[in-house]
């Protein structure tokens, strides 16, 4: 089987330094999160959750009483 000879024959050569530096640039160095002492992954990430549950309530919670109602009425209009 004959190939175009183009360009994607050889693998590309990557300079990983310079990789991670344009990677950190554009999305920020990938940290490791600490640990508090005593404390696991997992209660970390439920400790997240808990936050994440905690804030959309608050959001939730400052909505108009009959704001759904009235969402569901405009969305019934169009």
């Amino acid at each position: 089987m004959a190939t175009h000879g183009g360009k994607g024959d050889t693998p590309r050569k990557v300079d990983r330094v310079k990789f991670e530096n344009n990677w950190n640039a554009i999305f920020g160095k990938n940290e490791e999160v600490s640990l508090a002492i005593g404390e696991t992954p997992e209660q970390r990430r439920l400790d997240d959750l808990e936050h994440d549950w905690i804030l959309m309530f608050d959001f939730i919670s400052q909505l108009d009483e009959n704001f759904t109602y009235k969402l569901r009425q405009q969305l019934r209009k169009k």
